[in-house]
């Protein structure tokens, strides 16, 4: 339970991908491998997000 919990606030504590790298630093990849870390998930999902909004967007038949 407490796994969980800590999971979730530092999912949420990650903004950006330069704070997931000051929060792991200390980290052991043994025991938090990243295919399951909840702070390099909160940076992918963040790049994510980022890389969706900077591509342009197709212009609709109305907008020519």
């Amino acid at each position: 339970m407490l796994e969980k919990l800590l999971g979730k606030m530092l999912y949420a504590m990650t903004p950006d991908r330069e704070r997931c790298d000051h929060i792991c630093r200390l980290c052991e990849i043994a025991a938090c491998p990243q295919e399951i870390c909840p702070v390099e998930t909160a940076a992918l999902a963040i790049q994510a997000g980022s890389a969706q909004r900077s591509k342009p967007r197709a212009k609709r038949k109305r907008d020519i």
